[in-house]
C-alpha cells in the first residue's frame, strides 16, 4: 500500500490526568488552555536532562581516551557516545518547545553509513541477525538528527516484530535511476524483517498519530516517520504478510556529487545566514563558491578571479539589497570584467516587472526565493546547458 503523505504536524499530547511523572503534580498549568506553561516546564526538565547527558558524554569520551580500553569495549563506548549525542539533540528540541523550533541545517548524509550506526545502536547484542546492503555515495540532503530518528523508529519496529532466536533484519540503501534524464537519482531505503507481520486491517492505520497495536504504545513512532518523509519530499510504502514479515520502503530525493565538480559560482546576498545556507547547498552540488554580501565585494571577487585566470562560470545575484546596488545594477559591472559570465537573479519579488524581464537585463535565468536543493540544481543546470551551447565553457581555462 502507498501512503498519502498529507498529515497535520506532530504535536505533543500534554493532557495530564493525575499529574505528569516528569512535570510533577497538577498545578496552575492545568488551567492554561494554550499549553504554554506546561511546555515551559517540559523545557526546564529537558534542560536538566541535557546537563546530565553532557556529563555522561564527557565520561564516555574520557574512557575512550584511555589506552587500556579493549577493542570490544571501545566499540561499545562509541555506540554509547552516538546514542548520547542523539539524546542531546532531542533534549535540545524539548528545551525549545516553548517557542518555535527549527530543524538543524540540512547536510549531505550518507544513508548507508547512518543505517549502519542505527543498526549498531539498536540491533547489536539483541540476538537478531542483521545485515546492511548499501551502495557507495548514496546520499540525501536533510537534517541528520531527523533522519536518524526516522530510521531508528523503523528499525526498532522491525526488532520488536522479530523473534530474538530466528529474527533477521536487512537494511538496504541504494540509488535508483531518475525518471528524468540529467536529474539527481532517487535513494531507495528498505527496512525488511522476517517477523510476525501486520494484519491487513491494521495497515491502513499504522501511520496515524496515536494509533498503536502495542500495549502501552504511544503510536507516535511511525507518525514521526511519516512527518520526516514528508519534509524530505519523499514517499513511504509498506508491504507485510502475516507470519512472513514486513518491508518498509522509502524513496527520497538523492544527490550526486559527481555531476558537477569544476564549476565556480559567485554568490551575492546581503543576508549572511542566507548566504551561508546557499553556499552549503552549492558545495553539496559540487560547486566551488565565493560569497559576497554587497555589489562592491562581488565586483572585487570577480576582478580578482579574472586576474588569476580562475574565472567564475556562474553568478547568483540577489535582486534587491537595501541601501546598496542590487543584482540588476551589479550584472553589467560583472559583464564588463568577464563578458562570458552567466548569472541568475534571485528574488522573492516574483511579480516585479524587472524580474519577469530578467533576460533583457543581462541575466541567463531567474530563481525564486525560497528554493530547495532540487530547484537550485535545476536552475543551474539550465544555465550551464545554455552556456555550453554557446561554446562558453570550452573557451575558459581549457576545461574539458
Amino acid at each position: 500500500m502507498a501512503l498519502d503523505l498529507d498529515p497535520s504536524m506532530l504535536s505533543l499530547d500534554l493532557d495530564n490526568e493525575g499529574g505528569d511523572p516528569l512535570l510533577g503534580e497538577q498545578s496552575d498549568c492545568q488551567q492554561d488552555p494554550t499549553g504554554t506553561c506546561r511546555l515551559a516546564e517540559l523545557a526546564r526538565v529537558a534542560h536538566d536532562l541535557n546537563n546530565l547527558l553532557t556529563v555522561g558524554l564527557g565520561r564516555v569520551q574520557a574512557a575512550l581516551d584511555l589506552d587500556s580500553v579493549e577493542p570490544n569495549a571501545r566499540k561499545e563506548l562509541k555506540v554509547a557516545a552516538r546514542a548520547i549525542r542523539q539524546a542531546q539533540k532531542l533534549s535540545r528540541r524539548l528545551m525549545g518547545s516553548a517557542v518555535a523550533v527549527e530543524s538543524d541545517e540540512p547536510e549531505a548524509i550518507d544513508v548507508g553509513e547512518l543505517l549502519r550506526e542505527v543498526g549498531e545502536f539498536l540491533l547489536d547484542s539483541q540476538g537478531v541477525t542483521w545485515e546492511i546492503k548499501a551502495g557507495k555515495g548514496v546520499e540525501i540532503l536533510a537534517d541528520r538528527s531527523e533522519i536518524f530518528r526516522m530510521l531508528s523508529n523503523l528499525v526498532l519496529n522491525a526488532r520488536e516484530a522479530t523473534d530474538s532466536k530466528r529474527g533477521r533484519i536487512v537494511l538496504t540503501a541504494m540509488h535508483l535511476e531518475s525518471l528524468t534524464p540529467g536529474r539527481a537519482p532517487v535513494v531507495r531505503v528498505e527496512i525488511r524483517d522476517n517477523g510476525c507481520g501486520i494484519p491487513e486491517p491494521q495497515l491502513n492505520n499504522i501511520f496515524d498519530a496515536r494509533y498503536s497495536t502495542k500495549a502501552g504504545g504511544s503510536g507516535l513512532g511511525l507518525d514521526v516517520v511519516r512527518q520526516v518523509v514528508k519534509r524530505c519530499k519523499g514517499t513511504i510504502d509498506v508491504d507485510s504478510r502475516l507470519g512472513e514479515g514486513t518491508t518498509f520502503t522509502l524513496l527520497l530525493p538523492g544527490i550526486e556529487r559527481q555531476e558537477i565538480t569544476r564549476h565556480r559560482v559567485l554568490l551575492m546576498d546581503d543576508d549572511r545566514d542566507v548566504g551561508q545556507v546557499i553556499s552549503a547547498m552549492l558545495r553539496t552540488l559540487g560547486f566551488d563558491v565565493e560569497y559576497a554580501r554587497s555589489s562592491m565585494e562581488a565586483v572585487d571577487l570577480c576582478r580578482a578571479a579574472v586576474n588569476r585566470n580562475a574565472r567564475f562560470d556562474l553568478a547568483i545575484l540577489d535582486f534587491l539589497i537595501p541601501g546598496e546596488l542590487g543584482g540588476v545594477e551589479t550584472i553589467p559591472l560583472l559583464l564588463d570584467l568577464d563578458p562570458n559570465i552567466s548569472a541568475l537573479v534571485s528574488s522573492g519579488y516574483t511579480s516585479d516587472p524587472i524580474v519577469n524581464e530578467y533576460q533583457s537585463h543581462g541575466f541567463a535565468g531567474f530563481i525564486a526565493k525560497p528554493y530547495d536543493l532540487s530547484e537550485l540544481r535545476s536552475a543551474l543546470d539550465e544555465v550551464l546547458e545554455s552556456s555550453a551551447t554557446r561554446g562558453k565553457t570550452s573557451e575558459r581555462r581549457g576545461r574539458p
